[in-house]
C-alpha cells in the first residue's frame, strides 16, 4: 500500500511540475508593455458585396515595419478589428491599403482585383 501511496505521490508531482513549466513557457511568450504582441500569419477582412474575401498576409508586407501601420496618431490599421469594412473608394484615396497601394510603393490597389479579392470558387 505505501508503495502504491508513494507511486500516486510521485505522479502527482510530476504532473505539476509539467503544468507549472506549461505555465511558465506561456508567460514568457506573453507580450509585455516593452515587446509588441505577435502578428498573426494572416487573417481575413470582412467580405463586402460581390467581389471575393480579402486575406492579409504579413509574411508578403515583411519590408514594412510594424509601426509603419499600426503606431502613430492616426495608424492606417489600429490593431483592433475596424467596425466598418473598408471601402474602395477610400483605399484608392490613399487611405489604408492605399498608402502604399498606390503603384509607386507597391502594386496599385486599381486594376486587377484578384491580387487581393480571392476569387469564388
Amino acid at each position: 500500500m505505501r508503495q502504491f501511496l508513494y507511486g500516486c505521490g510521485v505522479a502527482l508531482m510530476m504532473g505539476l511540475l509539467v503544468v507549472a513549466g506549461t505555465n511558465l513557457a506561456t508567460a514568457e511568450d506573453a507580450p509585455t508593455s516593452d515587446s509588441p504582441a505577435k502578428a498573426p500569419a494572416e487573417f481575413l477582412f470582412t467580405k463586402v458585396g460581390d467581389a471575393g474575401q480579402v486575406k492579409f498576409k504579413h509574411e508578403g508586407h515583411g519590408k514594412a515595419a510594424c509601426s509603419d501601420c499600426h503606431e502613430g496618431a492616426a495608424p492606417l490599421f489600429p490593431q483592433v478589428r475596424a467596425k466598418e469594412p473598408y471601402k474602395m473608394a477610400d483605399i484608392y484615396a490613399g487611405k489604408y491599403c492605399g498608402a502604399c497601394h498606390d503603384g509607386k510603393k507597391a502594386f496599385a490597389a486599381k486594376g486587377d482585383c484578384t491580387k487581393c479579392h480571392a476569387s469564388e470558387e
